[in-house]
């Protein structure tokens, strides 16, 4: 699974003194279609929802923000200024890869200030075609051949890290900072959505799948293995065209055509009319995939407990853990 390290983030926030002080957050999820706003205090186990919305951008960004920040504080009126915003954004550029370290100080412990330096140096190498880097992570540790769940504080010669790095045009996390400030939040991180789904996913037990998201008119794919994520990619077809949404999954598929194994579940999150749409992704799959014949489904909502549209809410709401 996905190692609980702190996330680096490339523009780091300092919290202002409330946020230092006080339990509760705020997670938005702004993707091409909605904008969702919860409310969470940390508990002692896990953080708690204590009020929801969502409504459709069917105006500017700003206005429907404001709006939705609105009428949660009608909710309850005693909402938090610390906040996370997690993105679904189809110019999102995401890039995994295996870093290898060798250190001379084997019998030193290993920092947080090493991981964070291969965390750079791994996101400044990658060619963006001029995005920034915005998030990144450690998802798997080898320390000398063993896998390990934290390398923090242990020793070893040659570590092996993997990492995923997500990258934005400028423009657009700016635009996503000022939407925060116009609404007077302590913005501390903006994520990619699919990390975090990924991560709720993996914290199940499930090592292997496929990940749907499927809007109106866009889809997301996670393809996970091995609990790494391989890649996330979006295409512009939904559930408003259920006899062609296949075709887009089969070319969103075919750039992972090259892997050897693949996972054969496919998990739904947070879609409407899943049962046409698995319908058609059974037939899709069967059809094109020849690895994938015994594939089978399942709505991750329901595995995990959450409502209906919430899965993304409450996997943000795991990023609040480590404000």
């Amino acid at each position: 699974m996905l190692l609980k390290l702190p996330s680096f983030f490339s523009s780091k926030k300092q919290p202002s003194q409330e946020s230092k002080t006080s339990d509760d957050f705020l997670v938005a999820e702004i993707n091409q279609e909605k904008i969702s706003l919860g409310f969470f205090t940390d508990q002692d186990t896990k953080p708690a929802l204590v009020a929801s919305v969502t409504e459709d951008r069917k105006a500017d960004l700003f206005v429907v923000f404001n709006s939705s920040l609105g009428a949660l504080a009608e909710k309850n009126p005693n909402l938090p200024n610390r906040a996370i915003i997690g993105i679904n954004d189809p110019k999102i550029e995401t890039m995994t890869t295996i870093a290898r370290l060798n250190r001379e100080k084997m019998h030193e412990e290993m920092t947080s200030e090493d991981i964070e330096r291969v965390l750079t140096q791994v996101g400044e190498d990658y060619n963006a075609h001029g995005k920034q880097l915005f998030f990144s992570s450690v998802t798997s540790a080898v320390l000398d051949g063993v896998r390990i769940g934290n390398p923090i504080g242990a020793r070893g010669s040659v570590l092996e890290l993997g990492c995923f790095n997500a990258y934005l045009e400028k423009e657009k996390l700016d635009l996503y900072e000022k939407v925060a400030q116009e609404a007077k939040l302590d913005l501390e991180k903006i994520v990619p959505l699919e990390y975090c789904i990924v991560r709720a996913f993996l914290d199940s037990g499930t090592k292997d799948g496929i990940l749907l998201r499927i809007l109106k008119d866009f889809t997301t794919l996670s393809f996970v293995e091995e609990s790494n994520i391989v890649g996330v990619k979006t295409f512009s077809l939904g559930s408003s065209e259920p006899d062609f949404w296949g075709e887009g999954l089969k070319i969103a598929l075919q750039d992972f055509s090259q892997h050897p194994r693949w996972p054969t579940l496919v998990s739904f999150y947070d879609t409407e009319n899943q049962a046409v749409l698995e319908k058609v992704a059974k037939e899709t799959l069967e059809k094109n995939f020849a690895n994938l014949k015994e594939v089978r489904f399942e709505n991750l909502n329901t595995r995990l407990g959450f409502a209906q549209f919430e899965a993304s809410l409450y996997a943000l709401s795991v990023e609040g853990e480590t404000l």
